[in-house]
């Protein structure tokens, strides 16, 4: 099993999670988001990427997930 930061992201991804940044981070200790998704864009994965407003501060972020086919 891949336990690499982009092995861990692409699990979650493929069981239908999603992130921004900061969950990233919170859950992978992923400081550099956009380039583990090139990673996993270059190995064949299509993502979403709508931008979403935090309840909490009032922030737009970028929230990743897989493209459904």
């Amino acid at each position: 099993m891949d336990n690499s930061q982009k092995g861990r992201l692409r699990r979650h991804f493929e069981s239908g999670g999603m992130v921004t940044s900061m969950s990233a981070f919170m859950l992978f200790g992923i400081t550099q988001l956009g380039a583990r998704i090139k990673e996993l864009e270059s190995d064949g994965l299509e993502f979403q990427r709508p931008r979403i407003t935090l309840p909490s501060s009032k922030k737009r972020v970028c929230q990743y997930s897989l493209k459904e086919l």
